[in-house]
């Protein structure tokens, strides 16, 4: 049912020209987004899983808890938040840095797709024009066969 609205509106295949069209952007933003998480979590992990606290030891115990842990966080939520000193200073790197990686593919979808609408507006008023400006012309044309009619016609 959801798909059948997809004949009206065409909003499926309008996102997916947006994604299209704006693919190598999103590649880069999704490598960089990856290489960031990887780094950000190795560091956490090297700061972290000596940490006093047995919550913190739980969480970055092995490198691949510590990517777990940091996948959450790279988004804005912090499941444990009993840092060392230098896991805080990671971790404001991470809250100023962590908002361009989810920021930047947000809105390039949503100005990508404000474009394709306002294209696909503009075609539509264009067209309504030369609709208008049609009838506008035909309302103009003599009646009978004249010479002014021959000159409309040409």
């Amino acid at each position: 049912r959801i798909f059948k609205t997809e004949r009206i509106t065409r909003a499926f295949s309008e996102m997916y020209s947006v994604l299209r069209h704006y693919k190598p952007l999103l590649l880069t933003t999704s490598c960089v987004s990856v290489l960031t998480w990887m780094l950000l979590a190795s560091l956490l992990y090297s700061t972290e899983h000596l940490n006093p606290d047995p919550r913190m030891r739980k969480q970055y115990g092995s490198v691949g808890r510590s990517f777990w842990t940091e996948g959450i966080n790279i988004f804005g939520e912090w499941i444990v938040a009993d840092y060392t000193t230098s896991g805080k200073a990671i971790c404001a790197m991470i809250a100023l840095f962590s908002v361009s990686i989810c920021v930047v593919p947000l809105t390039v979808l949503s100005s990508g797709y404000f474009l394709a609408l306002a294209n696909d507006f503009n075609e539509t008023l264009e067209e309504s024009g030369k609709a208008q400006e049609k009838k506008w012309q035909l309302s103009c044309r003599p009646d009978e066969p004249c010479r002014r009619r021959f000159i409309f016609d040409m």
